[in-house]
């Protein structure tokens, strides 16, 4: 079997200076958009009045990315959680 090449795979450095090469990362991709659009399928997502997003609140590290933040989850397809919670079993079944 030959070496992957570039093109194959993509390869993420870890802190020990080994590296990990993912084949499947259009699986991980998949993955990824399904569980965001049943999110939003199954929810109504929208900033907490009482907790602004601060929309320049980042971390100071190398990687940055955004500092956490308040959100309400409002059922959009079923009156309750567990209503929703039936609906994914059914969809997961």
């Amino acid at each position: 079997m030959p070496w992957p090449t570039y093109g194959d795979c993509v390869s993420i450095p870890r802190v020990t200076g080994h590296w990990f090469c993912f084949f499947d990362v259009s699986l991980i991709n998949r993955s990824v958009f399904l569980n965001t659009a049943l999110i939003q399928w199954a929810f109504d997502v929208r900033a907490d009045p009482a907790h602004p997003i601060d929309d320049s609140a980042f971390t100071e590290s190398a990687n940055a990315h955004p500092m956490p933040f308040k959100v309400i989850f409002e059922p959009r397809v079923a009156k309750t959680f567990e209503g929703i919670r039936d609906l994914f079993e059914d969809y997961t079944s």
